[in-house]
């Protein structure tokens, strides 16, 4: 699961690099997909492994992310194709045909996925590793959800708007929280609308009402 970076950070002398690098990231959360016995079609969703990727251009991004895919052999790549995220589901598209799953981030969407993740880990079907207190791969998204809030808004929709507020600094650090690797996570609940668990086929015999006719 990708939540991919914007580039309107301006470019530097380093061509891999952006001028404002703390200003968002491209965060990838891997997951493992473990069935379960009481109900095989909705399975839950174990971390296994993050990766961040802060102030670096698409254009070095692509290689990495091609390398990674290779290592790791995806069975489905969830992708945050908003705005910009659109060419990189695309670039994903060209090696991985029919395994790539677009999400594009609208007030409805992201209600509905706040909503989706908040039942996905109330379920337990959302699964963290056992990472050391420490662990950056760990500390970084709890500091996301520290600072994460939520309103539910006036109207026929009711929804819930929810994120980093714009301006919000770590306490600790002083630095600009962001969301990226909290949205990279929650992106996984479009998983749910796949097809999981095992399916069989067996032949019908019917009775054949010409049997017992004699002719």
């Amino acid at each position: 699961c990708i939540d991919v970076a914007g580039e309107d950070e301006g470019a530097t002398h380093d061509l891999d690099r952006l001028d404002n690098p703390r200003r968002d990231s491209t965060c990838l959360t891997i997951f493992q997909i473990e069935g379960r016995e009481e109900d095989p079609h909705r399975p839950q969703y174990r971390v296994v492994e993050r990766y961040t990727w802060i102030g670096t251009k698409h254009t070095a991004l692509f290689p990495r992310l091609r390398a990674l895919s290779d290592a790791w052999k995806p069975t489905l790549v969830v992708v945050d194709a908003t705005g910009i995220g659109s060419g990189l589901a695309t670039y994903f598209e060209s090696f991985l045909p029919g395994r790539v799953i677009p999400f594009i981030f609208t007030s409805a969407s992201k209600s509905k996925l706040g909503l989706d993740f908040i039942a996905l880990i109330e379920t337990g079907r959302y699964k963290e590793p056992t990472w050391g207190a420490n662990d950056p791969r760990r500390t970084m998204l709890i500091q996301q959800m520290d600072a994460c809030t939520y309103e539910v808004l006036e109207g026929p929709g009711r929804l819930m708007r929810w994120g980093t507020p714009e301006g919000a600094r770590n306490p600790n650090t002083g630095e600009y929280e962001h969301d990226d690797l909290l949205m990279s996570a929650a992106i996984v609940t479009a998983l749910d609308d796949q097809v999981w668990g095992e399916s069989r086929s067996r032949t019908a015999v019917t009775y054949d009402p010409l049997s017992d006719m004699t002719f």
